[in-house]
């Protein structure tokens, strides 16, 4: 009999020891739920700061890159993507895989990309190229369309007038 309450009381502590262990490690922040926290404390929907330096057109003329920034400053001749020639929007795409700290994209049927075979299939303008093209062409609009309304004045609310009692 002895041998049977030595047991359960072994099993028990076993129990609360695991308990223990499973909820330190459930409350331990992920480097995830850090970074998450990080970015909660930006507004939402705010352009990143490295977005705004990357070059997202040609100035006036074809002559040298234009970031977000210049794009969106009205007072700077800038080109849209249509205007650009297909080597142009080729150099632009792979200007902006290249100042990425970090690239990588999966694609269907070519599998893990790269940066540097990103940037080798754009400017070779294969399909997968083209792709990643149109990816970043979309990506550039939408980020000039979040910049612009971002910099436009906000209409000033209307007040409901109270009705007299």
């Amino acid at each position: 009999m002895a041998y049977k309450s030595t047991k359960k009381s072994s099993v028990k502590k076993k129990a609360v020891k695991t308990k223990v262990v499973k909820k330190k490690l459930s409350t331990a922040a992920t480097p995830a739920k850090r970074a998450s926290k990080k970015k909660r404390s930006e507004k939402a929907g705010a352009i990143q700061k490295r977005q705004w330096e990357l070059p997202t057109s040609y100035c006036a003329g074809g002559k040298g890159w234009a970031t977000l920034r210049e794009v969106v400053d009205p007072g700077v001749p800038t080109m849209t993507y249509s205007e650009l020639s297909p080597e142009q929007r080729a150099e632009l795409v792979a200007k902006r895989i290249s100042e990425q700290p970090k690239f990588q994209i999966a694609m269907l049927g070519a599998g893990l990309i790269d940066q540097k075979r990103a940037m080798a299939e754009v400017k070779g303008q294969t399909a997968i190229g083209r792709a990643l093209m149109e990816i970043e062409q979309r990506v550039i609009n939408h980020q000039v369309t979040k910049a612009l309304l971002a910099e436009q004045p906000k209409p000033a609310k209307k007040t409901k007038k109270k009705k007299p009692l």
